[in-house]
């Protein structure tokens, strides 16, 4: 079987429970699980979204978000490190300083200033998990996935999570050992706990909401997964892709969108 719990940070340790071990993949260093992580994923140039490979994933996925507009950004590791030199991982400096560069208009594309944009972070060496800064997150119009032809595909928000995220993020991930070896302990009759952010808690929106206990542990099966996938109310992390895509092979199943 397959649980989850919410953990808060990359530092919390989560509440061990009788009879699972406890699969920590939000910490992205020092970690057995650490390669699950989407700040140390990085492409291979095989995704349906053309890129030259070695982009951390979680920079490849914000990327492909078009919004109205990018603003100066400055991004550091944590709360401690703001404002210093020292500790920068990201800058981003509109070619319009003081107003923004204006990504989207009349629904159409700047494509200059989109390319200016996501090529700066997909060139980061550091993972931006909010690269229009996070009270801007939902000012995402859409994803654009630009295939290695130059067709063009906007996804929606649900759509950009499927075929974006989980797909190319399980795709990848199946090529670790740590993948089959979650697989073998399930297969075995092991049970596992998969520990983040992004998974259900009490206090979360929608679905997200639902069926945990004091200790924010969830019991996943494929029909609740599913369900999640294609609830909008909170995000569906990649701790969620993993549980889904180890119970799909469990079962001998493809995904089915």
């Amino acid at each position: 079987m397959i649980a989850t719990q919410r953990i808060k940070s990359t530092t919390a340790k989560p509440v061990e429970i009788d009879g699972y071990e406890s699969i920590n993949v939000l910490k992205w260093n020092n970690s057995k699980w650490k390669n699950f992580s989407p700040y140390l994923l990085k492409t291979d140039g095989n995704e349906i979204c053309a890129n030259n490979g070695s982009i951390i994933f979680e920079n490849f996925y914000q990327g492909c978000k078009v919004y109205d507009v990018v603003y100066e950004n400055k991004v550091y590791p944590s709360k401690y490190h703001m404002n210093n030199p020292k500790y920068l991982w990201w800058e981003f400096i509109p070619k319009n300083l003081s107003s923004g560069d204006v990504i989207l208009k009349e629904n159409k594309i700047d494509y200059d200033l989109f390319y200016n944009w996501r090529n700066d972070l997909w060139n980061c060496a550091n993972p931006i998990r909010y690269p229009n800064k996070i009270n801007r997150r939902k000012n995402t119009k859409f994803s654009l996935c630009i295939d290695k032809n130059g067709n063009e595909t906007r996804y929606n928000y649900i759509e950009s999570r499927k075929h974006i995220y989980f797909k190319e993020y399980v795709r990848l991930v199946k090529k670790f050992p740590e993948y089959n070896k979650l697989l073998d302990k399930l297969k075995k009759g092991e049970n596992i706990m998969i520990c983040e952010v992004d998974v259900p808690a009490i206090n979360k929106k929608g679905n997200y909401g639902l069926d945990c206990d004091e200790n924010n542990v969830c019991h996943m099966s494929i029909e609740k997964l599913e369900v999640l996938l294609n609830d909008p109310s909170e995000a569906f992390g990649h701790g969620l892709c993993l549980a889904y895509s180890l119970l799909l092979d469990m079962n001998n199943l493809n995904i089915i969108f």
